[in-house]
C-alpha cells in the first residue's frame, strides 16, 4: 500500500471517541474504553459511561505502570 493511500484511509475514518482516565502518578491520560465501536449514531449523541463496581476498579496506567483505584466519576469523555 502506498503512503498516499495509507494517509487517505487514515484521514477518512476519524478515531472513535473514548472514555479516558487520568493517571494519579504521571498525570498522563489513558483509554478505558472506546465509544461507538459499532458506529451507531446513538453512541455519539448520548454516550453513557461504562459501569464500575461500587467501590471502584483497580486500573494500571500503561505509561508509568502505577496501579490505582478509579470510580465512574473519574472517567472523562474525549472526542479524539
Amino acid at each position: 500500500m502506498s503512503c498516499t493511500l495509507t494517509y487517505l484511509l487514515h484521514m477518512t475514518r476519524p478515531p472513535n471517541p473514548r472514555w479516558v482516565l487520568d493517571c494519579r502518578n504521571c498525570l498522563g491520560s489513558f483509554t478505558h474504553s472506546e465509544i461507538g465501536d459499532d458506529r451507531k449514531l446513538i453512541d455519539y449523541l448520548l454516550p453513557t459511561s461504562p459501569e464500575f463496581p461500587a467501590n471502584g476498579a483497580e486500573m494500571e496506567c500503561p505509561l508509568c505502570k502505577t496501579k490505582a483505584t478509579y470510580t465512574r466519576q473519574d472517567l472523562r469523555y474525549q472526542a479524539q
